[in-house]
């Protein structure tokens, strides 16, 4: 059995295409301090981030195919805009993931929470048994 699907490729999304991929890479805009808000941030999260462990709880944001450059404006964005820190992971070679503080947890819980769908829940580390 096969399964498939066609997109659409529509004109009111070129602007962000071009700010998000310069030249075949992915960027990250100087103005995503005026996009990312906690709705953003959930659906970031519930794409690509992850509860690190019952031994740590906290949470972290696979970030592969952006620079070091870009992700830390994505942290200083994240400190000044919501008090939430974070630290760059190296994964790979020259690769980094976000990787919030645990000082940081409960506030970036706090603010994703409400958003979060069910089905994503255990990203945020419920049903995951007490430390």
């Amino acid at each position: 059995m096969s399964y498939w699907f066609t997109t659409y490729s529509l004109g009111e999304f070129r602007f962000y295409a071009q700010k998000f991929y310069s030249n075949g890479k992915k960027v990250i805009p100087k103005f995503v301090f005026k996009l990312l808000d906690p709705l953003a941030i959930a659906i970031w999260f519930m794409d690509d981030g992850s509860f690190k462990s019952v031994r740590h709880r906290t949470f972290i944001i696979h970030t592969l195919g952006y620079s070091k450059k870009d992700l830390l404006l994505i942290k200083e964005v994240f400190r000044s805009k919501f008090g939430i820190d974070l630290e760059l992971h190296r994964q790979k070679r020259n690769s980094f993931r976000l990787y919030v503080l645990s000082k940081s947890a409960d506030d970036f819980k706090a603010l994703v929470n409400p958003y979060v769908i069910p089905v994503f829940r255990y990203k945020l580390g419920e049903h995951m048994p007490k430390k």
